[in-house]
């Protein structure tokens, strides 16, 4: 790349971001890709006396020969040319000999292939390593990493170390051969020694022997956190820094290319350290006219950059690759020997003193005491700063491979080693029937939970359910097998009887994982005789799965786990309450022994015990210490913000909204006592007229009553008009039942004191998620609830909840209480309220239809309050053969359950399910069936309101004549009639006898209905359609002449009407003489009239294209004249 272009082989900057600006991507017909031709094009451009390094960005394979395919042999046949790509293209038609000329002939290559695929791809492994590069395996193909890791191996082959970012170590890894013996051996694709090294005849799947020659490494730095190349440049590149230093050309152009990448994309600046050494160069240079524009510019360009991320990220580089202390020295060691000046202190006249490098205002022991006093204070005001901490994960309930296995002698079935007990037996099969607790006592189901979620195949890579003990001082993780079952805080089999030592279990015997440092529980007895702790690695960590998490925290929450020692050394107990909160003043007052403070305190002194949050080890215990001691040298603290004034403020300065701990609203000492402090000694008036109750006026008593309670840092309520207190709002006698106190029932999951304020009785336990009645306490499961309280109890609230109260306000007939008012003869039932009574069934009798509706319904479960409510019909067209809508029970249930917690009675009821695939013909040809359907079953049902829940999934069909697309161009009889049911026009390919001269695109004209994955360019649903005897399209001929003007909104057929009279009595002609023939089959057009069914039905009903081929008498101008 060159600034100039005048030689015509080198680009400029510029015009690779617009050429790259230009590209966009386009599906093909495979998955492989046309990388040989990449290859030859480049090839041909590339020069004799040079090793060429190219980068290879790809997400799929190439295109080898055994594959085949269109695309496959179009790019073959471009390949075979001799001419294409100035004469280099047939040496890529096979890709052995493309690899083998790039490795070995006189256009030398080194290829990097960075590749984002599920599977490292051997072909490309193949080529890499044929020409000395690497094969990069990339998790993540965003344009940072792809960015990112390009500048890095380039650096990387010239020569300079890169200390990179840590993100690179999950997402990048390098691909190498076990054994590279007779990779050189090879001639062609498909010869028997690339056994080992690439299969020639897949391209998705390879063999065992190629996969097992395959290694990964851990990480693609290979070395540290060093990107490597295999086969770096022979010399060594000189370092930027110094080659800026000693040629003046290059620091011309270092300055002018630095200010168009500022300008273009300032990030990519800190993309690498290289840069930073070549950043201090320029800023060192004070000689350097562009250095202050420079300085300015990429001070401006990062503030400009949106992401807070990159932002931040720039900033720190920037921190760490300009030092100011050069800049001063250089500046003095800018001014001549002639100009230096010794500055005197003139003390009286005639007395001189020099001044001295150790004079100070404070003597050496009162600085050291004040600096220890300082830094005291300026640790207890960051004790609230925000920290991020690296530890281990925690699952909770979630899918992970099984890990080592081993067989349960009783079950015989390989069983989690985190769950084997004494003798070879499961903790599933065995059972200690001395103890009594909860996890030992034998269930009733115990011969299902034995065989549950286990099967005699499973091996380590088999999903299991993993949890981890919620006991601090333990955290061992461990497979569950009835996941359904634990409904509390896990905790493992040897914490739970850590309280009974003389049943001789004892502590859990875990293994710690090399990575995350997470326990597992792993008994001695079934460890294998070689096995090593120091490299053992959890089965999440070897999955690949994130498992150490970033987690927020701060010093004091990290004080209550881990102490005070990490953070202070307070020896002979110099200070007696550390950390209280009062002033230096307090502080140093309070100190018995002052000259000794200075050498008895220290603030982070060397802790050699490791850090814990919630008995996980800190994994960046050192950047977390560094971090704190950055806030306490820059003399700062984090700063919170008050939820009321919104004024930024010392976190230690703020409090609890509502005092008590965890609260999420945290306030000012001034908001505190404004909104708090409005009782106290001499201010009860303004108590009285501004109590912590906000008070509105009453509609209904004219008295002021409470409105809501001031909690929290809750901000004022809305305006309300009209508005009325409880009292008023509902009878007296009710108000009087629900001043009763709320009552208080235990979960029966894990005992936790449940309060139900409102709502039905279907309660869902945060802690355990339980799902049981808060009427009886049962827990009965979330799929038996409802069932449960209709059946049980009569409905789903109880006598106080305003549940009931909402189902009254729609009860018809006035909010008849008597169940039995509907069967009294004497009162009339009117059909006109809604819910159950309306559209009653015709049988002559009123009472008795809506009686034998009941009896049947309530078979159901449901209870007279239920059927009371308004009815809301949920139509919808799931099946099993319909699986664009396999989701849609789900829809059901959520929508049965908003419309039944708001006071309604949900019932689903399905109509016709169609599916393109799945319906024939078409699914047009039973839409209006679906409609007619859908409209009756809704005028049937008793329903207020109905929801529909379904959709068309369109899948793009060619049927009948459309397979001969080869043979014509004008695809026809596939109408509404003529099909019947119109199918869709797909992707129709050119015609190969037209492909093969070049032709690109083709007009397609048809009768056939539109699909959005209609290729190239094509006319659709003509009408009236080629089976209509009447019709021109029908009669069109091979040679005959179309004129399509889109503007004009024309479309004919350039022949007479003499012609089209002649042709079109031609074929009537036609039809009548092959109709009348014995056993002959009649024509779509004609043999319409006869057929029985629904298919008969469509096809004399069905309108043509223009009227949206809808049934005739279902349209707002019904059916033609004198037509039934």
């Amino acid at each position: 790349m060159d600034e100039n272009d005048d030689d015509g082989e080198s680009i400029t900057q510029s015009g690779l971001i617009d050429f790259a600006n230009t590209l966009h991507g386009s599906g093909g017909y495979d998955w492989p890709e046309a990388a040989k031709s990449g290859l030859a094009l480049a090839h041909s451009v590339m020069r004799e006396d040079a090793t060429t390094i190219m980068l290879l960005f790809t997400d799929a394979p190439p295109h080898l020969l055994a594959v085949g395919g269109v695309p496959c042999r179009a790019e073959i046949a471009k390949l075979s040319d001799r001419e294409s790509f100035g004469g280099s293209g047939p040496d890529f038609i096979d890709w052995i000999s493309g690899a083998t000329l790039l490795s070995d002939g006189d256009r030398k290559a080194q290829v990097f292939a960075l590749v984002y695929a599920t599977d490292v791809q051997a072909s490309l492994l193949y080529l890499t390593t044929m020409t000395n590069g690497n094969y990069y395996h990339l998790k993540s193909a965003t344009s940072d990493v792809v960015s990112d890791l390009t500048m890095h191996v380039l650096l990387a082959w010239m020569g300079f170390a890169n200390d990179q970012d840590e993100h690179f170590n999950d997402i990048v890894t390098t691909a190498t051969y076990r054994n590279t013996d007779g990779l050189r051996d090879a001639r062609k694709e498909g010869d028997s020694s690339l056994r080992s090294f690439m299969d020639s005849q897949a391209w998705r799947l390879q063999s065992s022997h190629v996969n097992f020659n395959i290694t990964l490494s851990e990480k693609a730095q290979g070395h540290g956190t060093t990107v490597v190349v295999a086969n770096p440049r022979a010399l060594p590149m000189q370092a930027l820094e110094a080659r800026y230093a000693n040629d003046a050309e290059y620091r011309v152009f270092a300055s002018k290319q630095l200010a168009a990448i500022i300008e273009s994309n300032a990030s990519a600046v800190g993309t690498h350290p290289v840069y930073g050494s070549l950043w201090r160069a320029i800023c060192a240079d004070r000689a350097n006219d562009a250095r202050a524009g420079l300085v300015m510019a990429f001070g401006q360009a990062i503030d400009r950059i949106t992401s807070e991320t990159k932002r931040q990220k720039m900033k720190d580089w920037l921190a760490q690759s300009y030092d100011f202390s050069a800049v001063i020295k250089d500046a003095i060691s800018d001014v001549a020997e002639d100009e230096h000046r010794d500055f005197e202190m003139r003390v009286s006249e005639g007395t001189a003193k020099r001044p001295r490098p150790d004079a100070h205002v404070l003597c050496d022991e009162d600085r050291r005491l004040f600096r220890t006093l300082v830094d005291y204070k300026m640790l207890e005001q960051n004790l609230q700063t925000t920290l991020q901490a690296r530890i281990g994960w925690q699952p909770s309930k979630s899918k992970v491979a099984l890990g080592p296995v081993a067989p349960c002698k009783r079950c015989n079935m390989p069983r989690s080693v985190t769950i084997m007990g004494r003798g070879g037996i499961c903790g599933v099969c065995e059972s200690n029937y001395d103890c009594r607790c909860q996890r030992c006592v034998k269930l009733d189901n115990h011969a299902e939970c034995v065989w549950t979620n286990v099967t005699a195949h499973d091996d380590e890579k088999t999903p299991a359910t993993w949890v981890e003990c919620s006991v601090m001082t333990c955290r061992a993780q461990y497979v569950v097998y009835t996941p359904d079952r634990l409904r509390v805080r896990p905790k493992c089999y040897y914490c739970l009887h850590a309280s009974q030592p003389d049943l001789g279990i004892g502590a859990s015997p875990t293994v710690e994982c090399t990575t995350c440092l997470n326990r597992m529980i792993w008994p001695n007895e079934y460890r294998p005789h070689d096995f090593d702790e120091g490299s053992f690695k959890c089965p999440a960590c070897v999955t690949g799965l994130v498992t150490v998490i970033e987690y927020e925290t701060n010093v004091t929450r990290m004080r209550e786990e881990n102490g005070s020692q990490w953070l202070l050394r307070n020896d002979s107990n110099a200070l007696e309450e550390p950390f209280n909160g009062r002033s230096l003043f307090h502080t140093i007052s309070s100190v018995k022994d002052i000259d000794s403070l200075a050498s008895n305190v220290e603030i982070l002194p060397a802790f050699a015990t490791s850090l814990t949050i919630q008995g996980k080890t800190v994994q960046n215990q050192e950047a977390l210490l560094s971090c704190l001691r950055g806030w306490v040298d820059q003399r700062q603290s984090e700063s919170g913000t008050c939820t009321l004034c919104f004024s930024d403020l010392r976190k230690t300065d703020l409090r609890a909204a509502c005092g008590r701990r965890g609260c999420g609203s945290q306030i000012c000492t001034s908001c505190l006592d404004g909104w708090y402090g409005l009782v106290h000694v001499g201010g009860l008036r303004e108590a009285v007229a501004n109590p912590a109750w906000i008070y509105a006026w009453c509609a209904g008593c004219g008295f002021a009553k409470e409105f809501a309670e001031r909690v929290c840092a809750q901000g004022a309520p809305a305006d309300v008009q009209d508005w009325r207190c409880g009292e008023c709002e509902m009878p007296h006698a009710e108000t009087t039942e629900r001043k009763v106190a709320m009552v208080m029932r235990e979960c029966p999951g894990c005992s936790t004191m449940t309060e139900k304020i409102s709502g039905c009785d279907h309660i869902t336990c945060p802690n355990c998620d339980a799902h049981w009645c808060f009427q009886c306490g049962q827990d009965v499961g979330y799929d038996r609830i409802y069932q449960h309280m209709s059946e049980e109890h009569g409905g789903w609230w109880d006598d106080r909840d305003d549940g009931d109260a909402m189902a009254d306000q729609h009860q018809p007939g006035a909010g008849s209480a008597d169940p039995l008012a509907d069967y009294d003869l004497s009162t009339p039932i009117s059909t006109t309220q809604g819910g159950l009574r309306q559209g009653l069934t015709s049988y002559g009798d009123a009472h008795f239809s809506l009686f034998l509706r009941k009896v049947f319904i309530k078979a159901l479960g449901y209870s007279d309050d239920a059927l009371s409510r308004p009815i809301i019909g949920i139509v919808n067209t799931y099946s099993s053969f319909n699986p664009c809508h396999a989701n849609i029970p789900q829809l059901i249930e959520a929508v049965k359950r908003g419309v039944q917690l708001n006071g309604g009675l949900a019932v689903d009821f399905p109509t016709i399910s169609l599916h393109e695939s799945f319906s024939s013909p078409t699914s047009m040809y039973l839409r209006n069936l679906m409609s007619m359907d859908t409209e009756e079953m809704i005028a049937a049902q008793p329903c207020d309101a109905v929801v529909l829940i379904g959709a068309f999934g369109p899948v793009p069909l060619i049927s009948g004549d459309v397979s001969a697309i080869n043979d014509e161009l004008g695809p026809t009889n596939i109408g509404a009639v003529g099909n019947p049911g119109m199918p869709e026009a797909g992707l129709i390919p050119i015609p190969r006898k037209l492909a093969g001269q070049g032709v690109l695109d083709i007009l397609r004209i048809s009768d056939g209905r539109m699909s959005g994955t209609a290729g190239g360019t094509i006319v659709l649903h003509i009408s009236p359609e080629a089976a209509d005897p009447e019709s021109v399209l029908g009669i069109v001929r091979s040679g005959d002449v179309i004129t399509c003007d889109v503007e004009g909104r024309v479309i004919r057929v350039e022949i007479s009407d003499e012609e089209i009279l002649r042709r079109l009595k031609e074929k009537k002609e036609t039809l009548e003489r092959e109709e009348a023939k014995e056993g002959a089959t009649p024509g779509s057009w004609t043999a319409r009239k006869t057929i029985r069914g629904y298919r008969g039905l469509y096809m004399r009903s069905v309108n043509q294209a223009q009227q949206g081929a809808d049934f005739d008498f279902l349209t707002a101008a019904g059916p033609p004249a004198g037509q039934e």
